[in-house]
């Protein structure tokens, strides 16, 4: 139907066949379709249907993509891509000359492994103590009696090579979420098994910080929360017969106890080769042809913890999926991107530029043509059907000693993943240490400019891609806003080590090497990036600081049922007082993220969620000013200033997935200077901050994938 609604005549027409192995040739393959302005026509066989539409098309000629289709016509079966890689070279460069984009994508993550068998687990419902300091006695009698936390355990079936965990924890009291921010969590997740390394015991199932709040809410057409639930997806390797323990909990800001249940779903899988960002592939084709370029597709590509994954000595790596939370996956995973990633890409870029890697200064020309003349390197797809190099880094080494490693590290991820490595054409081959050089330059050189799409899904990607193809269109109507640019500056960011109470911050177990006092840098900062660098560029430019900063703040009516929860709350909660900083009037994050063109956002972080509110708030709540005053100068110092009783006051304004996938925002350019929120290896895309961004909008997004060496990160 939709050839012939869209071609009246074709010479040819190319035929993929509607199965695994005509995806993967198809995919490389459909660009070809578009520069010859021909269909392509998807089918399980050459049926009558098929022939008419070709008859009445007047189809001569036909490209076979598939073992089991019949030809046509005149016939030409194709069965390797590098044949298919050839022809479209080939047909680019009589069409358009020099060839300036190369698509990277991996086609096998359009078809997920067969799911052999399952077992479910459910909890009953769990009843705790809110976590929430806004009840700080409440909170305090539950964290010494042990009724914050509950405890849920399950087994992998011992048959299970490879298991996908499918975890839901259910906030059963959601009636606060949108009105307070409550929400669930993990605390810890991990392998319960005393042999195990103790980061593995705390947190090989889980990263630090997963919770309700880092998942976006089930709501009805109306915008109102049906079901507000943890969920994640996590792959194991060899853990057949293991038991594994999580511990949950809950923060409801107006309750003293709240309820919870969760339900596991352990599948069996048939291999390990499970996208986490599925189908990306297929919106390679489209992306590839607007941009003239070649498509560059392997399921080779793909690396994924399985029995050929070993370490330096000879050895399996049982657990997690991925390498940041699997440190012994690193050397198999590395030499995976040298040898089946770059080397190949090397060879295809001296194809383009006709030279002979196999002289003796074959590499050296190869580097020094790109560096005059450097292309484009597009990856469509996640950091595992496409992964990244990860380099080791002193702030989280990747120790294959996995009992040197903390479980703080092992959930927040070692190393650090980067796709420099795919624009640098001289790395020397296995060297991913932080001090790694080229071969022919003392510093790493990127000659070709990389960039990477990702996404929850497909239809992110492809509306990502539309914005990028129709940017300026859309610019055209958006008036004024394209002339807008945001800074929002978080609190929690000044730094200073008065003796005492650095040391009070020491013995209270902060190994951080400074306290987080105000200074008046973070402010100057935002200053001087908003008179010397935004505004000469011409932007009209919006900016704000801590509390100002914050996505959104109280209603009046949430103020007034805080403030009657108790009658020493009735007396100490100053709601007019509370109002001046976490008020809904007061909290400009939203306006500055929806009507800004080009986004500075600098904040403490994770991969979930990043917070503009510091150490100020830590007293809020507590009677007036000298409280407060107090509190920001001495809690700062305890738990690396992350402790106090208006500690719940900031959920309600964090940039979260649950709230930032609902925002509307524009193309936007967005630099995110927060630690972990570009970590996207090893995480359900529907848990990342900046695919929520990207979900809500966003059109390019520079952010972090690991942590910042400033303390509390």
């Amino acid at each position: 139907e939709i050839a012939e609604r869209y071609w009246k005549k074709s010479k040819a027409a190319p035929i993929i066949e509607n199965n695994k192995e005509g995806y993967t040739l198809g995919i490389p393959a459909t660009p070809i379709a578009s520069y010859l302005s021909i269909p392509t026509i998807t089918t399980n066989n050459i049926n009558e249907a098929i022939t008419k539409t070709l008859d009445k098309l007047g189809v001569e000629y036909t490209i076979i993509r598939g073992k089991n289709l019949t030809g046509y016509k005149n016939t030409l079966k194709v069965v390797n891509s590098n044949d298919i890689l050839n022809v479209t070279i080939d047909l680019l460069q009589k069409k358009f000359g020099d060839i300036n984009y190369i698509t990277l994508t991996n086609p096998l993550d359009a078809w997920p492994p067969k799911i052999l068998d399952k077992k479910l687990y459910s909890s009953k419902v769990f009843e705790t103590v809110s976590y929430a300091t806004s009840m700080l006695l409440n909170a305090l009698k539950g964290l010494a009696t042990g009724g914050t936390y509950a405890n849920f355990s399950f087994k992998i079936p011992d048959d299970y090579k490879y298991a996908l965990v499918k975890i839901e924890i259910m906030n059963l009291d959601p009636d606060g979420v949108d009105k307070f921010g409550d929400y669930v969590g993990i605390l810890s997740a991990g392998i319960d098994d005393p042999n195990e390394p103790m980061c593995y015991q705390t947190n090989e199932l889980s990263s630090f910080g997963v919770a309700s709040k880092g998942t976006p809410a089930i709501r009805d057409e109306n915008g109102n929360i049906i079901k507000d639930r943890l969920y994640n997806e996590v792959l194991l390797y060899d853990r057949g017969g293991a038991k594994y323990n999580m511990v949950i909990f809950g923060e409801w800001l107006t309750k003293k106890v709240g309820r919870m249940q969760v339900n596991v779903e352990v599948d069996k899988l048939e291999n390990p080769y499970y996208a986490r960002m599925r189908g990306l592939s297929s919106t390679a084709p489209y992306l590839t042809a607007y941009r003239k370029g070649i498509i560059f597709a392997k399921p080779d590509f793909a690396f994924y913890a399985d029995d050929n994954a070993l370490t330096k000595k000879g050895e399996t790596c049982p657990g997690f999926y991925s390498v940041r939370r699997n440190p012994r996956l690193a050397y198999a995973h590395n030499m995976h991107v040298f040898e089946k990633i770059h080397k190949p890409l090397n060879n295809l870029l001296a194809k383009l530029a006709d030279i002979d890697l196999s002289e003796r200064d074959g590499l050296r020309h190869l580097r020094d043509y790109y560096d005059r003349n450097p292309i484009y390197i597009t990856i469509v797809g996640d950091a595992e059907m496409v992964p990244r190099i990860v380099y080791d880094n002193w702030l989280a080494p990747l120790e294959e000693d996995v009992d040197k490693i903390t479980g703080a590290e092992l959930g927040y991820g070692l190393g650090t993943p980067s796709d420099f490595i795919y624009g640098d054409i001289d790395p020397i081959y296995g060297d991913y240490s932080n001090l790694a050089n080229d071969t022919y330059t003392y510093y790493p050189y990127q000659e070709n400019i990389v960039g990477r799409f990702a996404g929850w899904d497909a239809q992110d990607v492809s509306a990502q891609m539309a914005r990028t193809i129709f940017y300026y269109d859309i610019l055209k109507k958006l008036g004024d806003w394209k002339n807008k640019a945001g800074l929002r500056v978080g609190g929690g960011q000044d730094f200073q080590r008065p003796p005492i109470r650095y040391t009070i911050s020491r013995l209270t177990g902060n190994s951080e090497e400074a306290v987080k006092l105000p200074t008046g840098f973070s402010e100057i900062s935002m200053e001087r990036a908003k008179k010397t660098v935004l505004e000469p560029m011409g932007f009209n430019v919006t900016a704000a600081f801590d509390y100002k900063a914050q996505l959104a703040g109280f209603s009046e009516d949430a103020l007034n049922e805080l403030k009657k929860l108790s009658l020493l709350k009735r007396f100490t909660f100053f709601k007019n007082f509370v109002a001046k900083y976490v008020g809904d009037d007061v909290a400009k994050g939203k306006e500055i993220m929806e009507n800004s063109n080009f986004l500075f956002v600098n904040a403490h972080g994770s991969p979930y969620l990043y917070g503009m509110v510091g150490p100020s708030i830590l007293g809020l709540g507590v009677c007036g000013p000298i409280v407060k005053y107090l509190a920001e100068r001495i809690l700062s110092c305890i738990d690396g200033g992350f402790f106090g009783p208006g500690h719940a006051y900031q959920f309600i304004g964090s940039d979260e997935v649950r709230s930032v996938e609902r925002l509307n925002m524009g193309p936007s350019v967005m630099w995110l200077d927060s630690c972990l929120c570009g970590k996207i290896g090893g995480v359900y895309p529907k848990n990342s901050i900046s695919l929520a961004l990207l979900h809500a909008g966003v059109n390019a997004l520079i952010s972090s994938s690991t942590e910042s060496n400033i303390a509390g990160g």
